[in-house]
C-alpha cells in the first residue's frame, strides 16, 4: 500500500498537470447524463447550469459518485476537465471508492476496451491531453497497479498504462 506522502506527490503531479483547465464549451457532468438519457438541448442547458464549469477541483466527491459512468458521454474538453477530479477521487477514496467510478476511469483510459470502430472516438476523446497531463495519467495508473489486488483489474490497468507509455514515447 502506498504511503500518504506518495499519494500526495501523485495528487500534486495531477493538480499541476491540469491546473489551468476549465470546461469552456465542453460537456459537463449532468449534461453528460442528459445525453445518456437522450435529452434535448433545453434539458442539457438546464443540467449544465447546475455543474461546475470553471474549477475541476471544486467537483465534489458526491457528484463524482452520482455520475460515475459519464466518461463515454464526454467530449475531449469534458474529459480534460473531469478526468483529474476523478483520478484524485480514486486515489483519496481508494479502498472505499465507488466501483463504477473505478471501472469507468480504468476502462476509459485504455483503447483496448473499445471495439475497432470506436478506436478513432477514443483518440478524439483524449486529443487535448498534453505530455504533462499524459504523465499525470500514467503516474495515476502506475499507482493504481501498485495498489490493486484484483488480477483482472491489474491486467486492464496495465493495458491502459502501456498505451499511455507508448503515447508519451511517440
Amino acid at each position: 500500500m502506498a504511503s500518504n506522502s506518495n499519494m500526495q506527490e501523485i495528487i500534486h503531479k495531477i493538480e499541476d498537470a491540469f491546473s489551468d483547465i476549465t470546461l469552456e464549451n465542453g460537456v459537463s457532468l449532468r449534461e453528460a447524463r442528459v445525453i445518456d438519457d437522450y435529452g434535448d438541448d433545453m434539458q442539457r442547458q438546464a443540467a449544465r447550469a447546475e455543474d461546475e464549469l470553471e474549477n475541476w477541483q471544486d467537483i465534489s466527491y458526491s457528484d463524482i459518485e452520482k455520475y460515475p459512468d459519464i466518461f463515454c458521454f464526454l467530449d475531449a474538453k469534458g474529459v480534460l476537465f473531469h478526468l483529474p477530479a476523478y483520478m484524485i477521487y480514486l486515489i483519496c477514496k481508494h479502498e472505499n471508492a465507488h466501483s463504477v467510478v473505478k471501472d469507468s476511469i480504468i476502462y476509459g483510459l485504455s483503447p483496448n476496451t473499445y471495439t475497432p470502430d470506436l478506436q478513432t472516438w477514443f483518440v478524439e476523446r483524449f486529443s487535448l491531453i498534453n505530455a504533462q497531463q499524459a504523465t499525470g495519467i500514467l503516474t495515476f495508473l502506475d499507482w493504481t497497479i501498485a495498489n490493486t489486488e484484483d488480477e483482472f483489474d491489474i491486467e486492464d490497468i496495465e493495458e491502459a498504462a502501456k498505451y499511455w507509455r507508448k503515447r508519451l514515447n511517440s
